[in-house]
């Protein structure tokens, strides 16, 4: 079993998630909160198909949440809430199970579980079969 808990304490503006988190197979648990990362949340997350835990809450990550992290099948928990995301929230079985807090202050995010529709038809790129 494999949980990482990242915290950073620097206070440098260029701070991100490294793709190469997406090696760590066998990781559980993944808690990068509160660590003001920046930058876009990469979709080499969803090589962690053993993943239960996500917490990227209250930072500054922006852009889209990758729609490849609809197919994480373990992932029971998630959270999104607290930063600068935007666009639609990936349909998935995990993603749309989850309360609607995990995904607060994102002002740009839009599709279910979120009352915000998204326009132009952007919910329909991002569907997973």
């Amino acid at each position: 079993m494999l949980k990482l808990i990242w915290r950073i304490l620097s206070t440098t503006d260029s701070l991100w998630i490294p793709k190469s988190v997406g090696l760590l197979k066998e990781m559980i648990v993944l808690n990068m909160s509160n660590n003001t990362l920046t930058g876009g949340i990469p979709p080499s997350l969803s090589n962690l198909t053993n993943l239960q835990s996500l917490d990227l809450s209250r930072n500054r990550l922006s852009g889209q949440i990758p729609p490849e992290l609809g197919k994480l099948t373990f992932l029971s928990w998630m959270n999104f809430s607290y930063n600068k995301l935007e666009g639609p929230i990936p349909q998935g079985t995990q993603i749309q199970s989850q309360n609607i807090s995990s995904f607060a202050h994102n002002p740009g995010l839009c599709g279910a579980p979120l009352q915000k529709t998204c326009s132009g038809g952007e919910e329909d790129t991002i569907k997973q079969d």
